[in-house]
């Protein structure tokens, strides 16, 4: 059987703190990291990776359409910074082969 955490985001505008509940109930704090997608890539490699992740959305006093639609917006954001970066990239590695 492989290993459950379950993973608590308190996002704020710069931040998000980060803890983790494990399936024996042991709980840690991991800190604060950067509102940044790098970050949130590396926090998930440190989780062990997307392969097999599962998300579960909640929040105490919110409506599942309004978690769903604020996570939804996050998503995004930190999909078009991937993808700046992306293009960026590509611009940069055009002009030098150019």
């Amino acid at each position: 059987m492989s290993r459950m955490l379950h993973v608590g985001l308190d996002v704020h505008a710069e931040t998000i703190a980060v803890a983790v509940a494990e399936s024996d109930g042991t709980v840690r704090e991991l800190g604060t990291i950067m509102h940044r997608p790098e970050a949130v890539r590396k926090l998930v490699g440190k989780l062990g990776g997307p392969a097999g992740l599962r998300v579960r959305m909640m929040a105490q006093g919110k409506s599942s359409l309004f978690i769903a639609t604020t996570i939804g917006r996050e998503l995004l954001g930190f999909m078009w910074a991937l993808g700046q970066e992306i293009e960026s990239r590509e611009i940069q590695e055009a002009a030098i082969a150019s």
